[in-house]
């Protein structure tokens, strides 16, 4: 949605595809990148609706730091080549986790926030942690190498350290009720 912002005026993105992460947001990405009448940033995920009030920052030392936007205007930015009638949207699973950050923000920097259209794509959750598991390991995402069964006693312990990825949270990014909750409170 093309809103007034500054001087002139910018896209803001009209829908969400927050998640869950292994759940097919990858394939969903592609389908909508060849739409004609959809504009997505360049890359996946941006993380910047949770990035600026999370306190985990391990996806800067994971990333180059470049491809995360900085400022609202930088994010806008990723959509300048929209045309009118176009949809702009974005797909990042992070922002069903980071529920809270990411309806703060949107809250605090997009002018017409409850307009936006949030799509939820949900998957088994005994599923979902194997895929995560295989992907942590095919990734060396993990810094100890730990096995499943190790991974799965220490996670609560290790979902404290803003240093480790979210993708070690198997258990947390499972439990979809209070994330699902937090849209359908927050979202018309």
């Amino acid at each position: 949605m093309k809103l007034s912002h500054g001087d002139g005026a910018a896209n803001y993105p009209d829908f969400l595809v927050v998640g869950a992460a292994k759940s097919g947001t990858s394939s969903l990405h592609r389908y909508l990148a060849r739409q004609p009448d959809i504009v997505l940033p360049p890359t996946k995920e941006t993380w910047f609706w949770h990035q600026n009030r999370n306190a985990n920052r391990a996806i800067f030392n994971y990333w180059d730091e470049s491809r995360i936007p900085a400022s609202l205007e930088e994010y806008l930015g990723l959509f300048d080549h929209a045309e009118p009638g176009q949809l702009v949207g974005e797909v990042c699973p992070s922002y069903l986790y980071y529920h809270e950050q990411t309806i703060e923000s949107l809250k605090e920097f997009h002018p017409r926030w409850r307009e936006v259209k949030i799509i939820i794509i949900l998957r088994d959750p005994t599923d979902r942690i194997l895929s995560e598991y295989r992907f942590v390991r095919q990734h060396g995402l993990d810094p100890e190498q730990l096995g499943l069964d190790d991974a799965l006693r220490r996670e609560e312990s290790r979902k404290h350290n803003p240093d480790l990825l979210l993708d070690l949270h198997y258990r947390s990014l499972s439990r979809y009720c209070s994330q699902v909750a937090a849209y359908l409170d927050a979202f018309p």
